[in-house]
């Protein structure tokens, strides 16, 4: 079977990575998060925490032997400078609202059980977080990557 070749425009690759760079970072902070709030919601917490970290690692590895098309870069310092893959990016992107979906889901059981009320609202409270961290981080980065090329930062090392 013959791979097929497929090049990206260069706005779409700073697009890319700059999700990719939102999708990661608000992952990691969010499972800081679900950490910090483990002593009081012990196992799911630590459950969430597990699944917001190795989800995208078990997608990784099964999406990389999936592809089967050539990629042709334009940024090729730029992604490899931020350590970029499409297939983390793929990953990233996918396990996102699986993730996002349990913490609706935690969200719910403990608004049906009887906890204190304080933390009935924590699971809803680190959603939107992750979803505001998501779209902060991306924006900003975007810009970022709009300096280094306007600035030609991205010649230096």
């Amino acid at each position: 079977m013959a791979t097929k070749r497929f090049s990206f425009s260069t706005k779409k690759e700073s697009q890319m990575l700059s999700r990719y760079i939102g999708f990661f970072y608000s992952r990691i902070i969010t499972c800081i998060l679900l950490l910090l709030c483990s002593f009081q919601l012990a196992p799911a917490s630590v459950y969430l925490a597990l699944l917001m970290f190795f989800l995208p690692l078990a997608m990784q590895a099964v999406l990389q032997n999936v592809t089967d098309t050539e990629l042709t870069w334009h940024l090729t310092d730029t992604l490899k400078k931020y350590r970029f893959r499409f297939t983390a990016y793929r990953a990233e992107k996918n396990a996102s609202p699986v993730y996002l979906l349990f913490l609706a889901g935690w969200q719910y059981v403990l608004f049906q059980a009887d906890s204190p009320r304080f933390w009935r609202i924590v699971p809803g409270a680190i959603l939107i977080i992750n979803v505001l961290l998501r779209i902060g981080i991306t924006y900003s980065f975007r810009l970022y990557l709009h300096y280094q090329f306007t600035h030609f930062k991205t010649l230096e090392k």
